[in-house]
């Protein structure tokens, strides 16, 4: 693998490991430290893991946007199984977070 190259499929086993064996909390700017990647892949990378083992581990996700009735700006922190409901009560979504 050349220089600047990320092995994203070999990064990603290795994070779900940590999460499912030894019961790791990995954040997104754990994830670019640990593996020198950049903040805004390490956060895909999370989301993506996150989907693939929603039914193994607890994830906690940080939703901003702007609510439907009210026209208000809300941000909450919500656990993974009220996620698509928070989402759908917003008319846009400005800002999403995974916590793992």
């Amino acid at each position: 693998m050349a220089d600047g190259e990320v092995d994203v499929p070999s990064i990603i086993e290795e994070v779900k490991g940590l999460l499912c064996q030894d019961l790791q909390v990995v954040s997104y700017k754990w994830l670019a430290r640990q593996y020198q990647i950049n903040a805004n892949l390490a956060k895909r990378m999370l989301a993506s893991i996150a989907d693939s083992l929603k039914d193994k581990v607890a994830t906690t996700y940080l939703v901003s946007g702007w609510t439907k009735d009210t026209k208000q700006h809300v941000v909450k922190v919500v656990q993974g199984h009220s996620y698509q409901d928070v989402c759908q009560q917003l008319e846009s979504i400005t800002s999403k977070h995974v916590y793992r």
